[in-house]
């Protein structure tokens, strides 16, 4: 394990041919994993408490620990349940940063096998998310009180989700003797995949700008939020960290927004280009970005959005196709099924970015995934497939 801790986190690692198998490789990776995400936690949740001002006084250290163990489980998709009600609102920063460490786990592991085939891959996946499932449900017992408990059965089968599918990619990627493998993917398949995780990225990358321009143009309401916790430059500064955290879960939401159905911050209220509706909000700085009231210049660009994320899905999806050069029906058939995927893993996305925070009036926080699964479906789909069989209508334009 030395060699794993020593070297860059998220540098590709190539180490020596070694004789254990490796699904021992995968399932120490995932230990590494899981202990150095913990750690990394606990750490934001003791900085937290460091700027907390006040508030932070009275709460001991195996408080933190336990508190910093239990923001870690939830970050897997594990929820929370407390005195207040479930706490289900995954901190997305936290799940990307757990998922590349798994990632980089899985190539450490792949760097040492040079015979690594399809069933020694399989099993190492299932060795390393198998471990990590483990280690998350004895984290869940140890860390539950009388007052607030994920779990273990949750935590179990939230952790070995996402250890097999980034652990698994990890492995997946990590081994050079995997290429011919790789390269026996289906010509369709691999365009149906490429087109939709364009379209997924297009509209990620658009709900960031959306919200950061909503950050600079709401810069006085955030400064008002901030002010309103009345904790001094410690309490702004922890209020800002939990706000980083969730600015993932804040493009997916700006981006479920530009889509159509928007978002809640709480029962009973909307933000969308249709019209804004909303109640007192917690004092989060990345708060301020939300808007008083939709101008029409964001209206706008809103629109654009989706219809820019299925052009992108579609030139990614018929670029695939070039090398089979297909008929523009095949094309725009391949486009279509991209967008329909990008519709269900963004629905996914929308499901994972938004849940309850306790009982009362934040019982329901973000977007509707069946709602924003749908806009993609019609909005993107439809565009991906015009593009895609437009490219290969007119070969000139490739």
């Amino acid at each position: 394990m030395t060699d794993l801790l020593t070297r860059p986190l998220l540098r590709p690692a190539v180490d020596q041919p070694s004789a254990r198998p490796p699904w021992q490789r995968a399932l120490a990776g995932a230990a590494w994993a899981a202990g150095t995400g913990l750690a990394a936690t606990i750490l934001v949740v003791v900085a937290g408490w460091a700027t907390g001002g006040e508030a932070g006084r009275g709460i001991g250290f195996g408080d933190l620990l336990r508190a910093g163990a239990q923001a870690w489980l939830l970050a897997h998709g594990a929820p929370l349940q407390t005195a207040a009600g479930t706490v289900g609102l995954v901190p997305l920063g936290v799940t990307l940063l757990l998922a590349m460490l798994l990632h980089r786990a899985g190539r450490w592991a792949a760097s040492a096998s040079p015979a690594l085939d399809l069933r020694a891959a399989a099993v190492a996946v299932g060795g390393a998310a198998a471990g990590y499932g483990l280690l998350a449900a004895t984290v869940a017992a140890l860390a539950s009180t009388s007052v607030s408990r994920v779990a273990p059965a949750r935590a179990l089968l939230a952790a070995m989700a996402l250890a097999a599918v980034a652990s698994g990619a990890g492995l997946w990627r990590g081994v050079p003797s995997a290429a011919p493998l790789r390269n026996r993917v289906p010509t369709l398949a691999g365009a149906v995949l490429a087109g939709a995780a364009a379209g997924v990225a297009t509209l990620l990358c658009a709900g960031a700008l959306l919200v950061t321009t909503a950050l600079i143009a709401g810069s006085g309401q955030t400064v008002a939020l901030t002010r309103e916790l009345q904790a001094g430059a410690a309490g702004a500064a922890g209020a800002t960290l939990l706000g980083a955290l969730l600015l993932p879960n804040a493009a997916v939401w700006a981006a479920a927004f530009a889509l159509g159905p928007g978002f809640a911050v709480g029962v009973g209220t909307l933000v969308s280009p249709g019209g804004v509706g909303l109640g007192p909000v917690p004092g989060l700085p990345v708060l301020g970005a939300l808007p008083g009231q939709v101008a029409a210049p964001v209206a706008t660009a809103a629109f654009v959005v989706p219809l820019a994320a299925g052009v992108v899905a579609g030139l990614l999806a018929d670029r695939r196709l070039a090398s089979v050069r297909p008929g523009w029906k095949y094309a725009a058939g391949v486009g279509a099924a991209s967008g329909l995927l990008a519709a269900t893993g963004f629905a996914l996305l929308a499901g994972l970015s938004g849940g309850p925070v306790g009982a009362g009036r934040f019982a329901a926080v973000g977007p509707h995934p069946a709602l924003v699964g749908l806009a993609v479906a019609v909005e993107v789909a439809p565009v991906a497939a015009l593009t895609a069989g437009l490219r290969a209508w007119w070969p000139q334009a490739r």
